[in-house]
C-alpha cells in the first residue's frame, strides 16, 4: 500500500535522505506550500518554484501535487498551482493527530466522520505520537468497510473536471 506525503521546502532541505527513502518506496511526494497574502504574485510564484525544484531535484521526479499549509488558500494560489501544471489538493477529514489525544481518538475521529466516503482524503502529520500506532487498525477498519487506501495520484481527476467551492473535484459531463 502506498500513500501521499506532502513536504515543505524546509522539511525537504532538512531531511533529504528520508524524502528519497519515502519516494523510492513508491509513495507520492507532493509539495506543502504556504501561501502568504502579503507576498506579491511573483514572490508567491518563486516560493512555489523553489519548493517544486527542491523536491524534483531530490526525488528525480516531477512534483505535481500540492497541499496548502493549514488549508489556507485562495483563487490566486489555486491558479498558480494549475498554471505550473500542478494539482491543488485539500483534505476532507482531519485526523487531528497533532493534538496527541491517542490512537483511539484518531480512529474514532476518522471512522465516525460524516465526511468519510469514497474519495475522502485523510490528513495526518509527521512527528506525532500516536499516528503510527493508529494506522494499522485504521487501515483494517477502512478496508473492512470496503474502502481501498490509495495515493492521491490514483484518486484525482487530471482532465475534464472543475472544482466546487469546497475544493472538491467534479467531473465535467459532456452535453
Amino acid at each position: 500500500m502506498h500513500a501521499t506525503f506532502f513536504v515543505s521546502d524546509a522539511w525537504a532541505k532538512n531531511y533529504p535522505e528520508l524524502l528519497c527513502t519515502i519516494h523510492n518506496a513508491g509513495h507520492d511526494i507532493g509539495g506543502l506550500w504556504t501561501t502568504q497574502a502579503s507576498l506579491s504574485i511573483r514572490e508567491q510564484t518563486l516560493t512555489l518554484e523553489n519548493l517544486t525544484q527542491r523536491i524534483d531535484r531530490l526525488t528525480d521526479s516531477e512534483t505535481t501535487l500540492f497541499r496548502f499549509e493549514d488549508g489556507n488558500y485562495d483563487n490566486s494560489a489555486i491558479r498558480l498551482i494549475q498554471e505550473s501544471g500542478g494539482y491543488p489538493v485539500q483534505w476532507n477529514i482531519n485526523s487531528m493527530d497533532w493534538k496527541d489525544y491517542g490512537a483511539q481518538d484518531i480512529l474514532h475521529r476518522i471512522l465516525n466522520s460524516r465526511q468519510l466516503q469514497n474519495g475522502s482524503i485523510l490528513l495526518f502529520h509527521a512527528g506525532t505520537v500516536y499516528t503510527a500506532q493508529a494506522l494499522p487498525d485504521l487501515i483494517d477498519n477502512l478496508e473492512d468497510q470496503g474502502y481501498q487506501p490509495v495515493p492521491i495520484s490514483e484518486l484525482i481527476w487530471k482532465h475534464s473536471y472543475y472544482m466546487d467551492a469546497d475544493g472538491v473535484q467534479i467531473p465535467k459531463t459532456e452535453p
